[in-house]
């Protein structure tokens, strides 16, 4: 009993884990996934501004860094007060002109509208190799888009659960926060079904909908993270909705 209590306790253990894709908003960058300690992060740099999301499990807690700006959002108080805001905004975005609706509904359809439902999943029955990691390939199908994505076991990878499961919990607080604003602004919002990963995905293909041909790629994973990437400095001034 005390042996198996041990090997559980190992599978749950936490170290340092950094992955890198290439970049889906920017080909000529790469997008970045850590966790260390009690938190995570999430960095894709688009342009002159560099940002990132910082995740901390303990506290549930998401912020929106933008390094060039030196400035962070906490994400729930924002959704709070656009909440208070709810039936304006949602007016507001029913009266834009329909190029703005558009461009707006376009930013939260970014991952592949779905209505709010969860997508059918089909595993292929096939698996590939990226960088030298086996994956098995399965399908993702929303109502107006499919995906493919060829998806790994984290402990092939060496990543404990620990670490997986809080990289989880930030990306599935990221989409439940779309989901939010969505429903805050009146708009559609995806469900990417979050819930039914329970691999780390190598390479994602878009196979159809607003999206179709992009696509973002495993390229390299180490069990080391930049410091600064899961640290928000103490001299970053918070911005709110209202400012003084």
């Amino acid at each position: 009993m005390a042996a198996l209590l041990l090997a559980l306790a190992a599978g749950q253990a936490r170290a340092d884990v950094t992955i890198r894709y290439t970049n889906p908003l920017a080909p000529e960058g790469e997008m970045t996934l850590a966790a260390s300690g009690n938190r995570a992060a999430m960095r894709v740099p688009v342009g002159a501004r560099d940002g990132r999301i910082l995740y901390d499990r303990d506290g549930h807690q998401m912020l929106v860094v933008i390094d060039s700006d030196r400035s962070y959002m906490d994400v729930d108080t924002v959704l709070a007060a656009l909440g208070g805001l709810s039936g304006l905004l949602a007016g507001l975005v029913e009266d834009m002109p329909g190029d703005l609706k558009s461009q707006l509904d376009g930013l939260l359809d970014s991952a592949g509208k779905a209505g709010g439902r969860a997508p059918e999943v089909s595993d292929t029955g096939q698996t590939d190799t990226v960088r030298g990691i086996s994956c098995r390939v399965s399908i993702y199908r929303w109502p107006d888009s499919a995906a493919e994505m060829c998806l790994a076991d984290p402990g092939e990878m060496g990543i404990s659960a620990g670490d997986f499961s809080m990289l989880r919990a930030m990306v599935a607080k990221q989409e439940a926060s779309v989901r939010l604003l969505g429903e805050i602004l009146g708009l559609s919002v995806p469900d990417l079904g979050l819930d039914v990963i329970d691999r780390v995905p190598l390479r994602i293909r878009q196979l159809s909908g607003p999206d179709a041909g992009s696509g973002t790629e495993f390229l390299g994973i180490s069990r080391e993270v930049n410091p600064a990437l899961v640290a928000l400095p103490s001299d970053y001034r918070l911005v709110s909705l209202v400012e003084n």
